[in-house]
């Protein structure tokens, strides 16, 4: 794990989930969408929460996500972190540093939700479901 961050121990485990989940489908770096995905197969997590009162399945998520990063069906052996997730953790870094010393799972899932050219993003709008939504729902918890 990247110890430039300072993460809470959910997110770490998350982030490592996720990073197994990349290099499954033959991806080279972590993108919201891994974490998308990963996140929804937890059943205590606030997104998964959020996401199946609004009635969003996890097959829909990864048939939509598969759509727009296909399996690559090759071997991975270093999975880095995606630009885009290197943004999430910069902008949660500074909200956690505002309120306390680590990155918080809640944290980061509202960084990546609010950032509207994320995978995650457009993972979940290409199935008809507003963003905004989903982070209202989140912050509302």
């Amino acid at each position: 794990m990247d110890t430039k961050y300072r993460l809470n121990l959910q997110t770490q485990q998350v982030i490592e989930a996720a990073k197994t989940l990349a290099a499954r489908f033959g991806h080279t770096a972590v993108d919201s969408g891994h974490l998308l995905l990963t996140i929804l197969n937890n059943a205590d997590s606030k997104a998964y929460i959020v996401m199946e009162s609004m009635g969003i399945q996890l097959y829909e998520v990864e048939n939509a996500y598969k759509k727009m990063n296909p399996f690559l069906g090759r071997f991975v052996d270093s999975i880095d972190l995606s630009g885009e997730l290197t943004r999430a953790l910069n902008n949660a870094e500074l909200k956690a540093e505002s309120s306390h010393n680590t990155i918080s799972l809640q944290e980061l899932f509202e960084a990546i939700f609010t950032d509207s050219h994320s995978i995650a993003v457009k993972t979940i709008e290409s199935l008809g479901y507003p963003i905004e939504t989903v982070i209202s729902e989140m912050r509302g918890m």
